[in-house]
């Protein structure tokens, strides 16, 4: 009798450990977490996702000290990735309010996210908390059942990052004084791989300095309502608009 299949359960496996899509070695905290807490043994069926867009149907063959080997019984590209690339430039706030937006918006499909450096915003974070957000996104990914694993830029300031923008097909930045609504906008720009670029500020907001270099930069200025967000609130609130808009119809 063959063993179910674990919907809920997907494993990191790095691309260079996938071998002509045969098969694939989970290594470490994946493997200890695969066979010492789950306790999967062979035969037991569920998911590995490379973090490049490949989802893998597996059956663990053989586990070891610090390897789990499993074949691949089936291949999906990119099943459940928005038809859209979305970056998303988030002033850098408190920690642990970077550290939900860093979740919530993996969940979400954002496939870059820049902490951004701007008047308002906190200090840098340095290494540690770096690393942190990597995690964050790794487990957010394979909670989401997510394929791609997101990019994590530098530090970058504003002016720098909006002179260096010309690459992005859509450049948006939020700022509560726009009159113009995000759904009047969004609207009007449905359209797969499209590059999309979202500014969202640190609290109490984009400078009017700031606000007025973007849009001399062809950004985009639009408005999450009348009401006063947090800067988290705001960073999820947008993505998840665009997360709807270009997630692909059959998933």
């Amino acid at each position: 009798m063959k063993s179910p299949i674990h919907n809920d359960q997907y494993f990191y496996v790095i691309p260079e450990d996938v071998n002509n899509r045969q098969s694939v070695i989970l290594r470490g905290e994946e493997a200890f977490h695969c066979t010492k807490v789950l306790r999967k043994k062979a035969g037991d069926r569920f998911f590995a996702v490379d973090g490049s867009g490949n989802e893998y149907l597996v059956e663990l063959e053989e586990a070891h000290k610090d390897t789990v080997t499993c074949h691949i019984l089936d291949s999906k590209t990119r099943p459940t990735e928005l038809s859209s690339d979305i970056t998303l430039a988030q002033a850098l706030i408190k920690n642990d309010h970077f550290d939900l937006v860093v979740e919530k918006c993996t969940e979400l499909g954002v496939n870059t996210i820049i902490p951004l450096e701007t008047e308002r915003s906190l200090a840098d974070p340095g290494k540690n908390k770096f690393h942190r957000w990597q995690k964050i996104m790794l487990s957010s990914m394979k909670q989401s059942r997510r394929s791609v694993l997101p990019r994590l830029n530098e530090v970058t300031p504003l002016d720098e990052l909006v002179e260096k923008s010309n690459h992005y097909d859509v450049k948006i930045i939020f700022h509560e004084k726009s009159d113009r609504p995000v759904f009047d906008f969004t609207k009007n720009i449905i359209m797969s791989g499209t590059k999309i670029l979202v500014l969202v500020g640190p609290e109490g907001g984009f400078t009017e300095s700031e606000h007025r270099t973007a849009v001399s930069h062809d950004f985009i200025s639009l408005s999450l309502g009348r009401r006063r967000l947090r800067a988290e609130t705001a960073a999820i609130s947008a993505i998840g608009i665009f997360s709807n808009l270009y997630t692909p119809q059959n998933t």
